[in-house]
């Protein structure tokens, strides 16, 4: 059922670790314009030889498809994007700053795993390998859902324990 959505990004984020982005795009478009073609083709063959088309002009539906931005939709898009902006570089602000030790652990822990993540993959490697997780993750945890609550249990117990010790709140009095 999710092969329509899967596949194609799919194929495209893997061209892009082999290809530039010029070359896939300009190959996506091409590929999209050999499909319509195919299917203009067999309606016109089809019409000829007076028999239905068994495609039923799926291009029908893609005609009638309004691709128009409306100015109050980007406008609220990008009031959204700044405002996850704004909030990202304000954390960010604060961990560099060590206003809260806490949340510069967890930024610089954060950042030396991005580092040795980028030593050992390339940017589109990892968008690949999130990309199929999105999709194989969900189904895995469907499947095993008793044993994957018992485990994340277990892995926040220990972690709020070890939060504890690392860093203790102070006693309100």
């Amino acid at each position: 059922k999710t092969a329509a959505i899967f596949l194609p990004p799919l194929v495209i984020l893997y061209s892009l670790t082999i290809w530039s982005l010029l070359s896939v795009v300009a190959y996506t478009f091409l590929g999209l314009m050999s499909v319509v073609l195919c299917i203009k083709g067999i309606d016109f063959v089809m019409s000829k030889l007076g028999k239905p088309n068994p495609l039923d002009c799926p291009l029908h539906q893609l005609k009638q498809l309004d691709m128009t931005l409306t100015p109050s939709g980007v406008g609220e898009f990008v009031t959204v994007v700044v405002k996850d902006i704004n909030n990202g570089t304000n954390y960010i602000k604060s961990a560099v700053l060590m206003e809260n030790i806490a949340e510069t652990v967890k930024f610089a822990v954060f950042c030396y795993f991005l580092r040795t993540l980028g030593g050992m993959f390339n940017a589109m490697t990892l968008v690949l390998i999130c990309w199929i997780l999105a999709f194989t993750l969900p189904k895995i945890y469907l499947n095993n859902k008793e044993t994957a609550d018992e485990i994340y249990g277990k892995v926040m117990t220990q972690i709020n324990e070890v939060k504890a010790k690392v860093f203790p709140q102070p006693k309100q009095e």
